[in-house]
Parts: structure tokens; C-alpha cells; sequence
């Protein structure tokens, strides 16, 4: 009984010791771009945003950020947070610190 299931026991090992010292070869990643419409309309534009940096996060201040901005969608990234990299023309995002004072305002 033992016999028939020894090869199948150490195939995954003899796969896993292959050694080869070139890297895999991989196609270029292509990334589709969004057109305004597909975006809602809306693309984002941080530009103008600096004179809120150093202000205390709230709703009002993040309404006027999202006017300021032209952006559709808006995202809190509080301190230590983890975010999605997925980009969004269409997003701005407002990092604040312990102390909800606003310390970045980025698109995507």
C-alpha cells in the first residue's frame, strides 16, 4: 500500500528543486484607460488643495474638498490605515493624522 503512493508523495518536492537562474520571462502589464465619460464625468485635481493641509478633517471641510477637486468620490485614509492601489480618476483622498488635522490630499 505504501509503494504506489511514494511517488506521488515526493513529485511536489522534485518540482519545487527545479533550478533556473533566469528570471521568468512575463508579458508587459497594459492597463486600459478611462475615458472622462467612463469616469462619471468627474476626474480629480489636487492641485488646489494645499491650503487645507494642516486643517481639521470634518464633513464640511471634505464637502469643499470635493468641489475644490472636481472629484465624484471621496475617501478618508486615517493614520495607519491600509488602502486599496486601485486608481480612480474620479477619487480624492484625505489622510489625516491621531488628531483628524488633515496631512495629504492626493487623486486616485
Amino acid at each position: 500500500m505504501i509503494k504506489p503512493l511514494f511517488p506521488f508523495v515526493f513529485m511536489p518536492l522534485l518540482a519545487c528543486s527545479a533550478n533556473n537562474n533566469e528570471p521568468p520571462k512575463s508579458s508587459p502589464i497594459t492597463v486600459d484607460k478611462v475615458s472622462i465619460i467612463e469616469a462619471g464625468g468627474f476626474v480629480c485635481d489636487a492641485k488646489p488643495t494645499n491650503i487645507y493641509i494642516g486643517q481639521k478633517a470634518d464633513a464640511e471641510l471634505a464637502k469643499t474638498i470635493l468641489s475644490v477637486t472636481g472629484a465624484k468620490i471621496m475617501r478618508w485614509a486615517p493614520p495607519g490605515a491600509a488602502l486599496t492601489t486601485d486608481y480612480r480618476m474620479n477619487r480624492v483622498t484625505i489622510a489625516y493624522d491621531s488628531n483628524y488635522i488633515i496631512t495629504k490630499i492626493d487623486c486616485g
